[in-house]
């Protein structure tokens, strides 16, 4: 399980309209739609903060994804998604959410690992410097390394 997080530790926002389509038969908000709102906020926090286009080369991918529901979501909503990075390694970057509804109200806590990628040889490389630089400039790490 993972420890309590608050917004007001995150300085990236992402806000994500919930869509009909977005719940089960159950009447809320289905599980993976959760997932495909962590990878918008993923994918922004990488464009806004880290100004790295998904296009090149060099690229981000997810190598794992992990979320404690807390609250059901249901439509109509609208869920900010709350992104840092916690943790940065060589190769990879470990980034900490909070998912809000309307209300504030906590509906679930996520992390995902993420790996700086080559793909034309298809291996992990090395995260750059100026990537490293932003991001602790961003989210303010003492230590990049």
């Amino acid at each position: 399980m993972m420890s309590e997080l608050a917004s007001d530790q995150f300085r990236h926002c992402y806000s994500v309209q919930v869509r009909w389509g977005d719940m089960d038969a159950l009447a809320h908000v289905n599980n993976v739609s959760l997932f495909r709102y962590l990878e918008c906020a993923r994918v922004d926090y990488i464009q806004t903060v880290i100004q790295h286009f998904l296009t090149q080369r060099y690229v981000f991918i997810l190598a794992r994804a992990a979320c404690d529901f807390k609250v059901q979501v249901r439509y109509p909503d609208t869920i900010k998604v709350y992104s840092r990075v916690s943790n940065i390694g060589r190769a990879s970057m470990e980034l900490s959410h909070v998912l809000l509804n309307q209300q504030r109200t906590t509906v679930a806590q996520a992390s995902s690992t993420m790996v700086f990628f080559d793909t034309e040889t298809q291996r992990p490389c090395l995260i750059p410097d100026e990537f490293r630089a932003k991001i602790a400039t961003f989210d303010g790490l003492l230590s990049t390394k």
